[in-house]
């Protein structure tokens, strides 16, 4: 057996081009605006439509502290 251990995390193969949840969105977005979802157009837009209309209300929102 082998005397090295290595531990990855969540991140390690994003180096080599994999997708990573934090630019998930971007990418999916990317690849929406070149037509390449050939299937659900419509129901792709209200997604990146629903997330446009949730950043807004996030920047205008306040949060309490209790």
């Amino acid at each position: 057996m082998g005397e090295n251990l290595f531990i990855l995390s969540a991140g390690a193969s994003a180096e080599s081009g994999t997708p990573i949840m934090h630019y998930f969105l971007d990418i999916a977005e990317d690849i929406w605006r070149k037509n390449l979802f050939k299937e659900n157009q419509n129901k792709i837009y209200t997604v990146f439509k629903l997330i446009t209309k949730l950043y807004s209300f996030y920047a205008i929102s306040k949060l309490k502290q209790y």
